[in-house]
C-alpha cells in the first residue's frame, strides 16, 4: 500500500484513520466513500454496474486493472474529487476491461498488452459513439480519463499497489491523437428537443397512468412541470413545497400571473421568478397538496416539492436525478412503441428511419431523458418567435451562444421558408414577383439569398449595393421609391412600426412653431408619398396572407417566425454605417456638420464621413 503523508489540524498524521476504511473495503466490489468525507451516500462500483445503454461496462475483470482502479479511486477520494468524476473513471476502465476480455488470455497478463489492444479499445468506443449508445462528449471523456490513468502508471505516479510492483508495456498507452474530435455544432444538426407528436404521446392519460404505477404522483408531476418550465433537473429537485409558487398582478390590475420561484446555482441566481401558465400552476399546486397530505407530521417548510419515494419516512429527502432517470427508463420500457410523424419536425430529434410522408416512424426511446425536457421547452419558445435575448434570460444563460445550443433553425427549414415566402414577395410598387419559385430548388433559394442584401423593411437587389454588402447604395437608401427593393410578409412588423414613426414625426413637426425655419421643417417632415407607399405595401402583404387557407396560414406563420429569428432584429440587419441615413427614429433637429463629426470620432480633418 502506498504511503500517505496527511496531517490533521493538531499536527498529527492521520494516515491510519484513512487506511482503516480502505483495508476493510479493498477487496469489495463496491466501496462506500463516506469514510473519506463525502457527505451523501457515494459509491464506487468496480463490479455489478448497471448497463442500461448496452455499452458492456459492467465490471473490471482483470486483477491488475482492478487494482489500478482501486488505487486511483483511493487517491481521488482522499483529495475529495467529485463523485461523478470518480464514476467516470471507473466506467472508462470498465469499458477498457470489456475490450480486453476479447483477447485470448482475457487481458489477464498485463505484460503481453500491445498497441493493437489500445486500437481495439478505441474502435469499440467509436462504434458505441456511432450507434448513439454514448454521446460525442461521452466518448471523448472516456478516452481522456483512461489516458490519464494509464499515463499515471507509465510516469511512475502509480508504481506499486499494496506493496506489489506494477508496470505496463510502453506501447499500451493512449496518444493525444487518439482522442476523438468533437464534431462542430452545426445549426443543421437536430437538437435534443422532442417532436410534438412524441410529447403528446408521453402526456396522454394512458401513458401518465403507467408512469404513476412506476413512480407515483411525484414522477408524473415532474414530467409535466419539466416539459412546461424547461428548468434544469437539479433546479426542480431543489424546490421547496412551501414557497416555490407565487403570483403577481397584471399591470392593469385585471388579474394575476403565476410565477415559479427557484434558484439557479449553476449560474449563481437566487430567487428567479419564471412566469408560468395556469395549467402549470395547477400542477404545482396539486403536487404541493399531495406532499402535505403524504407527510402531515413534517413541518411544511422542510418538505421538498418532489420527495424521494424510497427510505424517506419523514419526506424530508428530495428525490435524486438518477432515481428519476431509473423511473423514466422503466416507464419508457413499458410503453408501446412511440411513433413520430412522417414529416420531419424541423430542429428536433428525428427517428432513425428516413421520412415517409403519411407513414409514422418509431422514435428511439433512448433519446428521451430528463434534460431533453429542457431542450424541448427551449425549442418550443424558439418556434413561437421568442427573441434570443429573452430566451437567454429565461434559461439562465450568461452567453447567447449557450442558448443557441438548445434550439435549431436548420438550413432545410430556412430554404423552405424562403421558397414559400418567395411567391409572396413584392417590389416597391406592391407588385408580386414570381422569380425563382417555379422549381423551389435549394440552389434557387441560395441564389436569391446571395443575390440580395438586407435593407430596412426588405432586401435590395441592386448589384453594386449587393456586392458591397449594403454599404454602397447609389440612391442614398431611398428603398421605398427604388425598383430594386423587395419585401414580403415577414417584414410586416417592421413596416407597421415604421409607419407609426412616420405619422408621429409628421404630427410633431406640424405642431412645431418658432424653433425650426420653414425649410428645415419641410426637409424633416415625411413626404405624403412615402407614407402612402408604406401603407400600400402593408396592404399588399396582408392581402397575401388573407387569401390563404387556415392550415396554410398557420404553416406560413411558422415560416415567418423562422425567418425573423434567423434574420435577427432590424438593428442587426441594417449596416451600422447606414444607421444615420435611414429615418427609423425621430428626425435629428441639428444639421450635420462634418467637421464636428470628424472631431467627435477622432478622425483627421478632411476624412470622408460615411
Amino acid at each position: 500500500m502506498m504511503t500517505l503523508h496527511l496531517v490533521r489540524a493538531d499536527g498529527q498524521q492521520n494516515e491510519d484513520d484513512l487506511a482503516a476504511p480502505l483495508l476493510e473495503q479493498w477487496d469489495h466490489d463496491r466501496w462506500d466513500l463516506r469514510p473519506f468525507g463525502y457527505k451523501v451516500p457515494t459509491w464506487a462500483r468496480f463490479a455489478g454496474r448497471r448497463d442500461s445503454n448496452g455499452s458492456g461496462a459492467t465490471h473490471i475483470s482483470q486483477p491488475w486493472l482492478g487494482a489500478i482502479a482501486r488505487e486511483w479511486v483511493f487517491r481521488g477520494s482522499v483529495r475529495q474529487i467529485s463523485a461523478s468524476y470518480i464514476d467516470d473513471v471507473v466506467m472508462g476502465l470498465a469499458l477498457l476491461s470489456s475490450s480486453l476480455r476479447d483477447r485470448p488470455d482475457s487481458g489477464n497478463d498485463c505484460l503481453k498488452l500491445k498497441r493493437a489492444d489500445i486500437s481495439a479499445f478505441i474502435i469499440r468506443v467509436g462504434r458505441l459513439q456511432k450507434s448513439g449508445t454514448i454521446s460525442d462528449k461521452g466518448a471523448a471523456r472516456i478516452i481522456r480519463v483512461v489516458s490519464m490513468v494509464l499515463d499515471e502508471v507509465h510516469s511512475g505516479s502509480i508504481r506499486q499497489i499494496r506493496g506489489l510492483p506494477l508496470s505496463l508495456p510502453p506501447e499500451f498507452a493512449l496518444r493525444r491523437s487518439d482522442t476523438p474530435r468533437a464534431r462542430p455544432d452545426s445549426p443543421d444538426r437536430p437538437s435534443h428537443a422532442l417532436p410534438h407528436t412524441v410529447v403528446r404521446q408521453l402526456l396522454s392519460d394512458t401513458s401518465l397512468e403507467q408512469l404513476a404505477a412506476v413512480g407515483g404522483p411525484t414522477a408524473v408531476n415532474y414530467v409535466r412541470i419539466g416539459l412546461r418550465t424547461g428548468r434544469r433537473p437539479g433546479e426542480l429537485l431543489r424546490l421547496r413545497a412551501s414557497n416555490c409558487l407565487d403570483c403577481y398582478p397584471h399591470r392593469d390590475n385585471t388579474g394575476e400571473h403565476a410565477v415559479l420561484i427557484h434558484d439557479m446555482p449553476k449560474v449563481g441566481i437566487v430567487g428567479y421568478r419564471l412566469p408560468i401558465d395556469e395549467q402549470t400552476a395547477t400542477t404545482i399546486s396539486e403536487q404541493q397538496t399531495w406532499v402535505r397530505q403524504a407527510f402531515p407530521q413534517t413541518a411544511q417548510d422542510q418538505l421538498p416539492l418532489f420527495p424521494s419515494i424510497h427510505n424517506n419516512p419523514d419526506g424530508i429527502a428530495s428525490i435524486k436525478a438518477n432515481q428519476l432517470g431509473v423511473i423514466l427508463r422503466k416507464w419508457l420500457d413499458g410503453l408501446p412503441e412511440l411513433l413520430a410523424s412522417g414529416i420531419d419536425e424541423d430542429g428536433r430529434a428525428k427517428p432513425d428511419q428516413p421520412a415517409r410522408p403519411g407513414r409514422p416512424r418509431a422514435f428511439p426511446k433512448n433519446r428521451i431523458y430528463l434534460y431533453a425536457f429542457r431542450h424541448t421547452w427551449a425549442q418550443n419558445h424558439a418556434d413561437a418567435g421568442t427573441p434570443l435575448e429573452v430566451l437567454q434570460d429565461l434559461m439562465g444563460h450568461t452567453s447567447p451562444k449557450t442558448t443557441q445550443i438548445y434550439y435549431r433553425i436548420t438550413g432545410a427549414r430556412r430554404h423552405e421558408a424562403v421558397s414559400r415566402l418567395a411567391r409572396m414577395r413584392v417590389n416597391n410598387l406592391g407588385g408580386f414577383l414570381e422569380i425563382g419559385v417555379r422549381t423551389g430548388s435549394r440552389e434557387e433559394s441560395n441564389r436569391a439569398i446571395i443575390g440580395a442584401t438586407a435593407v430596412p423593411f426588405g432586401q435590395c437587389v441592386e448589384p453594386a449595393n449587393v456586392q458591397s454588402g449594403g454599404h454602397s447604395c447609389p440612391y442614398r437608401m431611398r428603398c421605398l421609391g427604388c425598383s430594386h427593393f423587395r419585401t414580403d410578409p415577414s417584414y410586416l412588423p417592421d413596416l407597421r412600426e415604421y409607419l407609426t414613426q412616420l405619422l408621429v414625426s409628421r404630427e410633431r413637426l406640424n405642431a412645431e412653431t418658432g424653433i425650426l425655419e420653414s425649410w428645415a421643417v419641410e426637409a424633416a417632415k415625411p413626404r405624403p408619398e412615402e407614407i402612402e407607399r408604406v401603407r400600400h405595401l402593408i396592404r399588399r402583404c396582408e392581402e397575401a396572407l388573407t387569401n390563404l387557407m387556415p392550415a396554410e396560414r398557420e404553416e406560413i406563420d411558422g415560416y415567418i417566425n423562422q425567418l425573423r429569428r434567423s434574420r435577427g432584429s432590424m438593428s442587426n440587419a441594417v449596416p451600422l454605417t447606414l444607421s444615420k441615413t435611414v429615418r427609423v427614429s425621430d428626425p435629428d433637429l441639428a444639421p450635420a456638420r462634418p467637421e464636428v463629426n470628424a472631431l467627435r470620432t477622432g478622425r483627421a480633418a478632411g476624412t470622408a464621413v460615411q
